[in-house]
């Protein structure tokens, strides 16, 4: 009873969640060139190719968002969840608007909830994390509902939410971590 009860205020919020966003033909995409060089509050990321992201095989609901990654010097992978229409562009420059701190299985993992850098690209029409919670509060809800649902009941859990001056520090002390210089014998 309670799943259907679940499924059905989740359509609910997606239904309104589409009516609110900007329309796009799906025959166009996001074509950015790699010589826009982001500012300190914008972030250029790599989009995850088709069915190679890390939640391409789950067989739960789409995805909410395009997912896409940064990579430190250490090799580390930082996950995005970019809300841009179709993209056929690889690397895409970006906003933060929130972080979101999740536990999967036990695991400690960061999520970076950003916009594209150009309006024309969003599909939603918030900019900032107090937008985020109001203005688009269906796709918060939508958000929420994806990422603590998709592996099944209480297998994923949101711990903290953060806003945009969170999100950006996180990115930044991601992107300055340096391998430690190997030690003197």
């Amino acid at each position: 009873m309670f799943k259907y009860i679940g499924f059905g205020v989740f359509v609910f919020f997606g239904l309104i969640l589409l009516g609110s966003c900007k329309k796009k033909s799906p025959d166009e995409g996001i074509d950015i060139s790699e010589q826009q060089m982001p500012t300190k509050e914008e972030v250029g990321i790599y989009i995850y190719p088709e069915e190679s992201h890390p939640w391409a095989q789950v067989n739960f609901l789409s995805l909410p968002a395009t997912p896409a990654y940064n990579v430190n010097r250490l090799r580390d992978t930082l996950n995005y969840w970019v809300f841009s229409k179709p993209n056929r562009a690889k690397k895409v420059t970006v906003k933060p608007i929130a972080a979101i701190e999740i536990k999967d299985q036990g695991k400690a993992q960061t999520i970076i909830l950003a916009i594209p850098k150009d309006d024309q690209y969003r599909n939603i029409l918030c900019d900032d994390f107090q937008k985020w919670n109001v203005d688009c509060f269906p796709a918060k809800v939508i958000t929420e509902y994806w990422i603590t649902n998709h592996k099944g009941l209480g297998k994923v859990y949101i711990d903290k939410w953060h806003p945009e001056g969170y999100a950006q520090n996180f990115i930044d002390n991601f992107l300055s971590k340096v391998p430690e210089p190997a030690a003197k014998n």
